[in-house]
């Protein structure tokens, strides 16, 4: 491909491309998502001037990649389509310092109404293997994927579950290991549900009051995609240590009762939910969110050794922590909003019973009649569901 049809394909960047031979050009895809921009981040943070990260992002001129480019000189914007993994990577090294591509980290969006037997040909899938397949073709050194737990470091090579999100990525776990070991360095990620899902917007509500309805007094891991970010940066700056490493991360193991107890006690409101009808509903409707809370009932993530993986990020977030920090409670996030907000300020909206169903409710019969506005609502949560352990 010509190189006028890359600067028009790419980020645009009117960079030099200079090389000091030893740089390490890092093209993370979903760089303006949750994983991406947490692993942006935490590249960042290494303080290593040799690395240059190839954001990828299908805008390079919305105001979230502008605003991701702003953060750094060793960011460059990547005009990338993970359905076309080619032209995804011939544009990262267009804007490669070096030409080349060192290291790559890689997220899919999960599709939605996959289906259980559809998971070899679903578009995460395909995108997934085409990255890996991209990544051999171009000599990258070191190829970094977020997964999931599905129960262990042992368990989650064979257990595909019957989850449609999580067997994708079953299937590229399993794809990189045979294809990769001896041909290419390779980390993977598997982490629990995000602190980062629980949000003060309907979506967010309709899965925890899912998740609630699900798990009773089971308790589950849960972490910070910041967290993600860090173990991610870690593979990339010792290769050696976590080359054919798959590592299960959470930073914390809690009720849902605990978890409300301690969002109760930093903002005086419970975990923002809605009517259990709802949730209920959302199971019955949407294939993929019933199946993953069926899993988080019936079998369910594997808590890791916290004190170990504290060990190596001694700023491991708990879900207390995540709160004060991270969250949109959290006093630094909401001043970064508006710079007035005080956690004082947050209102989490009080749910009232004028249009609830009757609370005999426990599940929702395919004969019930829903309103228009219910309708939107379970479109919502089934969107929500979409928005577990990916990008964002």
């Amino acid at each position: 491909m010509s190189s006028t049809g890359n600067q028009q394909s790419s980020s645009g960047n009117q960079q030099q491309q200079t090389s000091s031979g030893n740089d390490k050009p890092i093209m993370v895809t979903g760089a303006t998502g949750k994983q991406g921009g947490a692993v942006v981040d935490a590249l960042l943070a290494l303080n290593d001037p040799t690395i240059t990260i190839l954001a990828v992002t299908r805008n390079p001129e919305s105001e979230a990649s502008q605003k991701l480019m702003a953060k750094s000189k060793q960011i460059r914007l990547i005009r990338g389509d993970l359905n076309n993994t080619s032209l995804t990577y011939e544009n990262a090294k267009f804007e490669s310092p070096n030409g080349k591509i060192w290291g790559v980290f890689s997220v899919q969006t999960m599709g939605m109404g996959v289906k259980i037997e559809d998971a070899e040909t679903a578009e995460e899938t395909k995108q997934g293997m085409g990255l890996i397949d991209g990544a051999l073709a171009n000599d990258v050194k070191m190829f970094v994927y977020t997964s999931v737990d599905r129960g262990g470091a042992e368990k989650s090579w064979d257990n595909p579950t019957s989850v449609p999100h999580f067997r994708t990525k079953y299937l590229i776990e399993r794809y990189l290991r045979s294809e990769a070991t001896g041909r290419m360095n390779w980390t993977i990620l598997r982490p629990v549900i995000f602190m980062d899902n629980i949000e003060n917007n309907l979506p967010s509500k309709i899965v925890m009051t899912a998740i609630k309805s699900s798990i009773g007094n089971k308790s589950m891991p849960w972490i910070a995609t910041k967290d993600i970010g860090f173990f991610a940066a870690q593979a990339f700056a010792d290769t050696d240590k976590y080359n054919g490493v798959a590592i299960s991360l959470a930073g914390d193991e809690l009720t849902f009762d605990q978890l409300n107890e301690k969002f109760k006690n930093f903002t005086g409101h419970d975990v923002p939910t809605t009517f259990s009808f709802v949730g209920s509903a959302l199971n019955w409707l949407s294939n993929e969110m019933g199946q993953m809370c069926n899993w988080f009932r019936d079998e369910g993530y594997f808590t890791p050794n916290l004190p170990e993986l504290r060990s190596i990020d001694p700023h491991l977030l708990d879900f207390d922590t995540w709160l004060r920090q991270d969250s949109d409670w959290s006093p630094q996030v909401m001043a970064a909003k508006d710079g007035t907000t005080t956690t004082t300020d947050v209102v989490v909206e009080e749910r009232t019973t004028t249009d609830a169903p009757p609370k005999s409710m426990d599940y929702v019969s395919p004969n019930y009649q829903y309103t228009d506005e219910q309708k939107q609502i379970y479109e919502q949560g089934q969107q929500a569901a979409v928005d577990q352990h990916q990008s964002g």
